[in-house]
């Protein structure tokens, strides 16, 4: 379980836990982790509902002017996950249509991110393991 905690303008705290990812915000850089490396990152629900809790705390955020979306583990994201895909048995449907709707959600809600720095929209940028610089921005180490 991952504890996020940020203070508003009102100095009130916010939290959100976590389960399947790690979220932090770092130098204007928000660093969201999926973080369920012993099954492949492969999403389910809760991650997809995290995934946007996340995506509306950076658009909530002036400071925030890119985005990383990274994996813990050997891996980005093995996909949906397919045992508990399997379990849902006779609701399958609305379980895949639970998470594809959410998931679009968060990764949509990116797009209309507006950074601090300019009118405009956040850039979101995807890496197994970041250690990269975008313009300037060097996001924190995602090894763990």
């Amino acid at each position: 379980m991952f504890l996020y905690l940020t203070t508003d303008s009102s100095q009130e705290v916010k939290a959100m836990l976590y389960n399947s990812i790690n979220f932090e915000i770092e130098d204007g850089v928000g660093l969201i982790r999926r973080n369920r490396p012993n099954e492949g990152n492969a999403l389910i629900p809760e991650m997809a509902r995290e995934l946007l809790d996340a995506a509306n705390r950076c658009d909530d955020d002036p400071e925030v002017r890119a985005v990383i979306l990274a994996g813990n583990g050997k891996m980005f994201c093995a996909g949906g996950d397919h045992k508990a895909f399997a379990a849902q048995g006779d609701n399958v449907s609305s379980y895949t249509r639970e998470i594809t709707l959410v998931f679009h959600a968060a990764i949509s809600r990116f797009n209309w991110v507006e950074t601090g720095l300019k009118q405009g929209h956040c850039p979101i940028y995807t890496a197994h393991r970041p250690r990269i610089n975008i313009n300037g921005l060097t996001p924190p180490d995602s090894s763990a």
